[in-house]
């Protein structure tokens, strides 16, 4: 805009007509850097950006609003008047205004034929959809292709347009496509997923990192003119470099190695409470798309999510940068040889440029309650805004969710205007948003943080019952070690032991039934599954080792363990010291128990019910080491394994134990007439 024309957009007519036109654009805040390249301004010296960067805005004592610094330059006004002239030219199709002109201008999109399409956005906050007809123009043929899709150049004419002009009031979008027919739920579900990993990207720009991220907004489109009415997907068209920073299985690009997008991952584990974490990070600088998120269960999100494994591949080529720590998260325990095997990406981390500038807001411990965060994103209700299109909760099946909490503390509150960025509604928005939506989900995700350490991790489940989700990472890891997953090219190698047996140590420390089995193997010298290979030197050490993790396992609930644990103590197998610790009291209350346990009788062949209950009656019957007769006990007892034996369809077992019964009722009595006439 020249600045001649400054004064035509002082009055009431110039401000209407310049919101008008500025309606659909998103306007972003001009930086420092946008001032730093500009050629026509007198350039800043470096020092005084670093000094600006790092002055401590927040006083100590009571937390102040930060004081904005304004670099006093006459040519503020003209720098805004120019980024707004630049919007305006675009919108006019003004193509030789530096640069902004239609992209796929040679290309004559705007030539093919119209459709109507439904269009279908997801509300993460709320859990609903929101619906409404749109008209687009799309090439038939693909220009470009992934390992799953196919990419369609489209243009869709804005909903806020006036005059239906294509040339001036529609946008460059991309339309994917799945190379396989796939169910049409696969495309919603993908939306799903991308706008609820864009709900961490908010939660982490909240937390003001030296740069913010943003997950593009996508939708499904149906093409209802078309036979079948087949579905896309659909997203505004990004021009610049496409750069993949990390991927669902553990990779992690190496060339001009990113600081923010390892981070925000990083990120999202914590702040979700281990519960998931978004990776596959692409796209154009930090604008991305096509995420993936690994969730602790394995469930949804479709067949990228590699749940726990998904996590052990991450944090093994995860190393903590200088983002990471000033947002107060913590590294996740590696073995010391895994350690030096990324110390190229510590190197390749010291050349980055981004710095923080210690305004982040660091993630805090969770308060005294928690909430189940995919209980409550299970339990979202509609929002309280209105849109003009019709809200449902599926585009495939309606339904009705429950209510959200209906209480917040006052911490939540506060919390959530804490550097809160103002968002105005654009046309590829999905409408207005009850605040209390956010002020809900803020206060799960404040309640759910996790540090990633093994010493936090083992204070915490000392006062759990939960499982520890990063106990399974660690004893994934070592699954993973076993079967060369890390060897490289080579793979004839040998996998590294000692990581593999760091990471079965760490997940026994957080309390992993399967691990607590495993280790107590290997310290017994028993048959084990999981590395397999490794053995211990047999003493009485390990074996009292051993024998410890069988009781901390079977105190767990594992029933096998319970077994074993009683046929050690009966015979004195793997005992520290043999024959000497034999005792028959403590065989019969793991026996007891072992007995007592819930349990699916066709998947116990080896040890049924009535064996363990007739072989604890025995030795209740014979009297052993610590333990006297009980003839009661042992007719009681013989009497439940025949009632078990008759339910497993074991005749003769059954009548055994009537008669052992039977006899064992007339020794006690036969003990009570001697101990009368005594």
């Amino acid at each position: 805009m020249p600045e001649s024309q400054d004064a035509s957009c002082d009055g009431p007519t110039g401000h209407l007509e310049l919101s008008q036109e500025l309606d659909q654009i998103d306007l972003c805040p001009i930086t420092l850097d946008d001032i730093k390249a500009d050629p026509h301004r007198p350039q800043i010296d470096e020092s005084e950006i670093i000094e600006w960067k790092q002055r401590d805005h927040f006083a100590t004592g009571k937390r102040k609003r930060p004081v904005p610094i304004v670099i006093k330059t006459p040519s503020t006004r003209q720098l805004w008047n120019r980024a707004i002239s630049k919007v305006l030219a675009m919108l006019r199709g003004d193509s030789k205004a530096n640069s902004l002109g239609d992209s796929w201008e040679n290309f004559d999109v705007e030539g093919l034929k119209t459709e109507k399409a439904t269009r279908y956005r997801y509300k993460a906050l709320t859990g609903t959809w929101v619906t409404d007809e749109v008209s687009i123009k799309m090439e038939p043929e693909h220009f470009n292709a992934g390992a799953m899709r196919r990419c369609f150049r489209a243009k869709k004419l804005s909903n806020f347009c006036h005059h239906s002009s294509w040339h001036r009031e529609s946008n460059n979008y991309v339309a994917k496509a799945y190379m396989v027919p796939v169910d049409r739920r696969t495309y919603f579900d993908d939306v799903k997923l991308q706008m609820e990993a864009k709900l961490w990207s908010e939660e982490y720009n909240r937390h003001n990192p030296p740069k913010k991220v943003d997950i593009m907004q996508m939708c499904v489109v149906e093409m209802t003119e078309r036979p079948d009415k087949p579905l896309y997907h659909f997203e505004h068209f990004i021009d610049g470099s496409y750069v993949k920073y990390n991927s669902n299985s553990g990779f992690v690009r190496d060339e001009n190695l990113r600081l923010t997008p390892q981070a925000f991952s990083h990120f999202t584990f914590e702040r979700s409470g281990h519960e998931l974490v978004v990776v596959d990070i692409q796209g154009v600088g930090d604008l991305y798309t096509d995420p993936q998120i690994h969730t602790a269960d394995g469930e949804s999100y479709g067949d990228g999510n590699l749940g726990t494994r998904g996590m052990a591949l991450f944090f093994h080529s995860h190393v903590c940068n200088t983002i990471c720590h000033s947002l107060n998260l913590t590294a996740f325990d590696l073995a010391p040889t895994e350690s030096k095997e990324l110390s190229t990406q510590i190197k390749l981390q010291q050349r980055s440029k981004t710095l923080s500038r210690g305004l982040e807001e660091v993630c805090a411990s969770p308060r005294e309650h928690e909430f189940d965060l995919h209980e409550y994103m299970r339990r979202r209700s509609s929002s309280s805004g209105h849109w003009s299109g019709d809200e449902v909760t599926s585009p495939l099946e309606a339904s009705s969710p429950p209510q959200f909490y209906n209480e917040l503390s006052d911490s939540a509150r506060d919390s959530a205007f804490i550097a809160k960025r103002t968002r105005f509604i654009s046309e590829s928005s999905t409408g207005s948003t009850d605040a209390n939506d956010c002020l809900r989900f803020q206060e799960v995700i404040s309640n759910k943080q996790r540090p990633s350490n093994i010493e936090a991790e083992v204070c915490r489940i000392s006062t759990a019952e939960a499982p520890s989700i990063l106990g399974q990472i660690h004893f994934d890891l070592a699954k993973y070690h076993e079967v060369g997953r890390f060897l490289g090219e080579d793979k004839t190698a040998a996998y590294d032991r000692s990581a593999g047996m760091f990471h079965l140590e760490r997940a026994v420390d957080c309390g992993v039934r399967e691990a607590i089995i495993t280790l107590a193997d290997i310290c017994l010298g028993r048959p084990h599954d999981l590395l397999s290979d490794v053995q211990l030197e047999d003493s009485a050490e390990t074996r009292r080792r051993g024998i410890s993790l069988l009781e901390r396992a079977a105190q767990a609930g594992d029933r096998a363990a319970m077994v074993d644990l009683a046929r050690s103590y009966e015979l004195g197998t793997y005992l520290p010291a043999g024959e000497k610790d034999i005792d028959w009291n403590k065989a019969v209350h793991w026996y007891a128990l072992a007995a007592d346990t819930d349990v699916d009788e066709s998947a116990v062949a080896e040890d049924p019910t009535y064996l363990l209950m007739g072989r604890c009656a025995e030795m209740l019957k014979a009297g052993g080491p610590r333990l006297e007769p009980d003839y009661s006990r042992a007719a009681e007892v013989f009497n439940s394994a025949a009632e078990k034996a008759s339910a497993a369809m074991k005749g003769r077992a059954a009548n055994r134990y009537f008669m052992e019964a039977e006899e064992c009722w007339a020794l006690a009595e036969g003990d009570g007439e001697g101990e009368g006439e005594e």
